[in-house]
């Protein structure tokens, strides 16, 4: 019975525990900006696995590169600080005999290990300030095991050890279980991982012998497990009503938002073939589309010659399944699209809405039904999908939408796009492309004469020399056989040593910006000037502001690359050339 009440204690305590914990680790360093180095709240949300809140630092703030030693410093560093003082204050308290004290500390040291170790488990480099901070963490959670042993189970080592396996481990194996098969990602990575860090951290806790003067394990009551589930009911209750408060003064601040901005006139015409000097813009934690973050990110952009910019809302699909949703709480809200839009235009940008779906598992390229009726149903939800931003690109005066972006497999359907695109050229009046992958989809695309522009996501390789005549040679081939000009959906390539090689790719290899810089000169140098190219969208500057020499990923900004932009956007060879 006592094991019984463990595990049921266990169960009803991981949310509200998961719960704070995770609320705690994104707050704290927020928390420490906002209190000592004159940042700005912007926004508070509540979600039911956490309480975010989004700040904006103060004008020509330093942005550290994620996995730097200042980044960590001012993000793990904090965390670790405050989880230290509570251990300290447990312990001096007496605190630290008791069973939630262990629970307590567990979830902490826990939840703030799983970032680092995940993110490097699916594929995230390690970093020297990644490895120790996880090493912290993995000891505290050590300590919060053995409080739980010490104070949960009489016996020996095999009664301690199973204490905090059955009290802890448990749901977090189910919990991580159930999480991996709703993303549809094979469970055994997100599995293997929980279990062994649980285990290996129990194993050590219960290894170092207990004090025989260390107090038996107190008789353990129902009261516990009943405490755990009024504080689940009480907790998610509160998230719910709170969160659709918030919901309601969020919605009424991004009308009033947008009513402050200039009105789009309902007359104005949608520009045909003009050219984009472009950056795909996109919604990056916490700058959420439409904060005041992100508002203040687009208006950085016109001084670098930026005259056009690709919003990015993302919905989800399934590879296995013919089904799409919308995310409508997602961080590319419709509200958010809207202010965007309409302070891009009053800044004289343009605007492409690109929506985009994420896949699992893998990816739109691995999007393949061959069953008629399968294929049937996925065109069904894709038009639905596809409509919902149609009206909204319409009402927004999107002066480009692209209706699908690299659905390699899918896009061989032809009379099935070509009713796609039918269907939109009654809803929007503007220009339309698609954004074909680099190599085989691009060159097999039939239906490029329905078109207005020929879309490319370019991430063609180029030899170490950078030489672009092969990919000068593929692109114009495209172009002459459908005599539509062409437009680079998404180019780019990441700031390390290689990156002309995979520019698709984020590798684990040496930082190297120069070459991200040289890589854009080349594309530039190439197609630029091309009577029949009408321009490109870099990927990508996020809403956040996140870059730097120190940032290995494929974002110019605040890298030498951001400065060929400029020279390039800035420069008098598009005048001559339109």
């Amino acid at each position: 019975m006592r094991w019984l009440r463990l595990c049921l204690t266990g169960f009803l305590f991981f949310y509200p525990l998961l719960w704070l914990s995770v609320s705690l680790i994104d707050l704290l360093p927020k928390l420490f900006s906002l209190v000592l180095r004159g940042y700005k709240l912007d926004r508070l949300d509540l979600h039911f696995w956490m309480m975010r809140i989004a700040i904006l630092p103060p004008e020509h703030a330093p942005h550290p590169a994620r996995g730097s030693w200042a980044y960590a410093l001012r993000n793990e560093g904090v965390t670790l600080a405050v989880l230290l003082l509570v251990i300290v204050f447990l312990v001096r308290t007496k605190h630290s005999q008791h069973l939630f004290a262990g629970l307590g500390v567990t979830f902490l040291g826990w939840v703030a290990l799983l970032s680092p170790t995940l993110s490097s488990v699916f594929g995230r480099r390690w970093t020297s300030p990644r490895a120790l901070f996880a090493l912290f963490f993995f000891g505290a959670m050590c300590i919060g095991l053995r409080w739980i042993a010490k104070d949960s189970s009489p016996g020996g080592f095999f009664y301690r050890l199973a204490a905090p396996l059955t009290i802890f481990g448990l749901p977090a194996a189910c919990f991580s279980l159930a999480l991996a098969l709703a993303s549809e990602e094979a469970p055994w990575r997100p599995l293997a991982f929980v279990l062994a860090t649980i285990v290996c951290g129990a194993l050590l806790a219960c290894t170092i012998p207990f004090r025989p003067t260390e107090p038996a394990a107190a008789p353990l009551t129902w009261t516990p497990a009943v405490s755990g589930l009024l504080a689940t009911l009480v907790l998610a209750g509160t998230i719910y009503a709170g969160g659709q408060a918030l919901d309601r003064k969020h919605a009424s601040e991004a009308r009033a938002m947008l009513d402050a901005l200039p009105p789009i006139p309902a007359d104005l015409p949608f520009e045909k073939l003009f050219f984009q000097k472009g950056v795909s813009f996109t919604a990056e934690y916490p700058a959420v589309y439409g904060s005041q973050a992100s508002l203040e990110m687009l208006k950085q952009l016109p001084a670098y010659g930026v005259n056009s910019i690709a919003l990015v809302p993302y919905g989800s699909g399934s590879s296995k399944e013919p089904r799409i949703q919308r995310w409508d709480n997602g961080w590319e809200r419709d509200d958010g699209i809207r202010q965007l839009s309409r302070m891009a235009h009053s800044l004289g940008m343009k605007v492409m809405l690109k929506p985009q779906l994420w896949v699992r598992p893998g990816n739109p390229m691995d999007l393949d039904f061959p069953r008629p009726q399968d294929r049937a149903k996925w065109f069904v939800a894709y038009a639905e999908f596809l409509e919902h931003y149609t009206r909204l690109a319409t009402e927004i005066h999107a002066d480009v939408l692209c209706i699908g972006v690299e659905f390699e497999k899918m896009s061989a359907y032809e009379t099935d796009w070509r009713g796609l695109i039918a269907r939109t050229r009654q809803l929007y009046p503007g220009e339309l492309t698609y954004a074909a992958n680099f190599g085989r989809e691009f060159e097999s695309v039939s239906f490029w004469d329905a078109l207005d522009y020929i879309g490319l996501d370019e991430y063609y390789p180029l030899p170490d020399d950078l030489s672009t005549q092969d990919v000068l040679r593929r692109v114009e081939a495209v172009q002459k056989k459908f005599s539509r000009p062409v437009l680079f959906t998404e180019a780019g390539f990441p700031s390390v040593e290689g990156a002309n090689r995979k520019p698709w790719d984020d590798p684990q290899a040496k930082l190297d910006p120069d070459l991200q810089a040289r890589t854009y000169d080349a594309v530039f140098r190439t197609f630029y000037d091309k009577p029949w190219f009408k321009g490109m969208y870099w990927w990508k500057v996020g809403t956040n502001g996140s870059g730097g020499l120190e940032d290995p990923s494929h974002t110019p900004w605040r890298k030498p690359a951001m400065e060929v932009v400029r020279r390039w956007y800035t420069g008098p060879v598009r005048e001559h050339a339109d």
